[in-house]
């Protein structure tokens, strides 16, 4: 049965920079593994916040930093946040963060640990949290066309039906939204190995079949210069093989 999406919509929270999410987190965000625990307790204290805490931040350079900076400014400035609050040991780094989410122009705060140890920081921050949840909490939802709505997929650990159900669902979810305008994204590249060429093979353009390739490539290589070009250590996984797969490309 075909699905007319032509004057579909959604109900959303359309941000300064407008962009458009569907949800309207406040979220504590640490900048290194130290700082879990202090942005765990904001959340504890308040209600409404999502802390968001990781082993990374420590022992990391260059390229490999600057990453680690721009995941985290990606995470913050993601349209479905509301606000911000940053915190870090160093609050140069806290800044720095802060800085490039603010560029999107949501509110932001950030502290530093260890110019104020724990228990100030965590106070200082859950006060900072608590303005931003009652700020949220009087945002409302408006109505968006589909060209507004950001889709992202994951990786939902294949089992013996993925082929059958799930990607194929999934796929046609995709194509039906394209049309609209809807931003259709997906992580994981290494899983598109084996299939890459029917996506290059749908690409409108040359230029954006060559990128996509050059994209494709360059994560083959950052795999081939980490030694793990068989990936034998991590594919297929443990929940693939109690999902019934013996193989995975």
């Amino acid at each position: 049965m075909s699905m007319d999406l032509s004057k579909a919509s959604f109900r959303g929270y359309r941000r300064d920079n407008g962009r458009v999410g569907v949800r309207n987190h406040v979220i504590i965000l640490p900048v290194d593994d130290l700082s879990n625990a202090a942005a765990q307790a904001v959340e504890n204290n308040i209600k409404g916040t999502m802390a968001l805490p990781h082993p990374y931040g420590r022992l990391q350079f260059g390229a490999d930093l600057d990453l680690h900076f721009r995941t985290l400014i990606g995470t913050g400035s993601s349209p479905n946040v509301a606000a911000v609050v940053v915190i870090c040991i160093e609050s140069g780094w806290a800044k720095k963060v802060a800085d490039g989410i603010a560029a999107t122009g949501k509110p932001v705060a950030y502290f530093g640990i260890e110019q104020h140890g724990d228990h100030d920081t965590i106070l200082r921050a859950s006060k900072a949290a608590k303005e931003f949840v009652q700020w949220a909490s009087e945002l409302r939802r408006e109505e968006r066309p589909l060209k507004d709505l950001w889709v992202s997929t994951k990786c939902g650990e294949s089992d013996t039906t993925s082929g059958c159900g799930a990607n194929p669902t999934v796929g046609n979810a995709f194509d039906k939204l394209y049309p609209h305008g809807t931003t259709l994204v997906f992580g994981e590249t290494t899983e598109l190995t084996g299939g890459e060429h029917l996506v290059a093979a749908r690409c409108r353009t040359d230029a954006v079949r060559q990128k996509f390739q050059f994209m494709f490539d360059r994560y083959q290589q950052v795999i081939e210069r980490h030694k793990t070009s068989d990936l034998m250590d991590s594919q297929p996984t443990k929940g693939n093989i109690e999902g019934g797969l013996t193989t995975i490309e």
